[in-house]
């Protein structure tokens, strides 16, 4: 896999009420021998941290140190989540930098200079890292944009829940938000500068659907 930035953290969204396939928690949902949240937190191997932001238990085998939360109230939305991951990263910085003792007025930070979302409902969660950090590795640094990068599908629109973006970006984005509980990704993210990166339809797919699921398992 490609190494797309000095450092990244990543946050999985796991907390999704998955109404189109009956409440199911998505993450639990076994595809070729191993969970969707299993294969997530695989493609999340070259992150600094990672954090999962849902209710549902970790998989079997899941890394030491991988953090969890969630966004509260719960269900408050996509961009709560994120929200709640930032939270949860920068308590752990706070945490890290006491115990390193850094001065006070270092600690907030997450820790590393980018931000990797992903959604747990990934068919290919690793193919889509692996694309989304080769697309990023393929703009030389004066091209590159200014806060973020995400994975387009074959229409062209942008998949949030696959992108990097800058953590200083996406912690201003975040206040600028305010209360993010029922708010859009879209309200969350758009107002940033980002890059999009063109993908296969199989690369960017996600289980929304008994459906998805039948045909993935195929």
């Amino acid at each position: 896999m490609a190494t797309a930035a000095p450092g990244h953290v990543a946050i999985v969204l796991a907390g999704g009420r998955g109404t189109r396939l009956g409440g199911a928690d998505k993450g639990a949902l076994v595809v070729g021998g191993r969970s969707l949240l299993a294969g997530a937190l695989a493609a999340c191997h070259g992150a600094e941290s990672v954090v999962v932001v849902g209710a549902h238990a970790l998989p079997d085998g899941t890394p030491p140190g991988v953090l969890q939360t969630r966004e509260e109230p719960a269900h408050g939305g996509p961009a709560a989540a994120v929200v709640a991951g930032l939270v949860a990263l920068e308590q752990l910085g706070d945490r890290e930098a006491a115990v390193a003792g850094v001065a006070a007025d270092a600690a907030g930070s997450i820790g590393a200079p980018f931000v990797l979302l992903l959604a747990c409902d990934l068919a290919a969660p690793e193919a889509a890292v692996a694309a989304l950090l080769a697309g990023v590795d393929s703009h030389p640094p004066a091209e590159r944009a200014p806060e973020g990068w995400c994975l387009l599908d074959p229409a062209g629109r942008p998949q949030w829940l696959v992108g990097l973006y800058r953590a200083d970006a996406l912690g201003r984005a975040a206040r600028a938000l305010g209360n993010p509980t029922g708010a859009a990704l879209g309200a969350l993210l758009r107002p940033l500068e980002v890059r999009g990166i063109p993908a296969g339809g199989g690369v960017v797919g996600d289980v929304d659907s008994p459906e998805d699921l039948a045909r993935l398992r195929r």
